[in-house]
């Protein structure tokens, strides 16, 4: 029988620099299905966007219009907007101020 099955693991966190556009941190004594779920969390809330609908009028090169809107949908766009619906990390502690 597994010894560490009766015993209870607190995650610990320690944050090594915040800011409002990021927050770097080590995460220590936890199971890897803990930090995975955070990180599944934490990517959850990244804000995205993407292509989402591709329709050629006309199409006078030579490769398919299915091949083009595929490289189209694969192109990362950017946007400067989409930092403006991000929600700001406010740590426990800034409530108080």
């Amino acid at each position: 029988m597994d010894q560490r099955l009766g015993q209870r693991r607190v995650p610990k966190v320690q944050i090594r620099e915040l800011s409002d556009a990021h927050c770097k941190f080590v995460l220590s004594a936890t199971d890897t299905s803990i930090a995975n779920a955070l990180r599944r969390v934490m990517l959850a809330e990244v804000p995205t966007i993407a292509i989402d609908l591709v329709d050629l009028e006309a199409n006078s090169s030579v490769l398919n219009d299915e091949f083009i809107a595929h490289r189209l949908v694969c192109t990362p766009p950017l946007s400067s907007t989409s930092l403006l619906h991000r929600p700001l990390f406010r740590p426990p502690h800034a409530n108080n101020q």
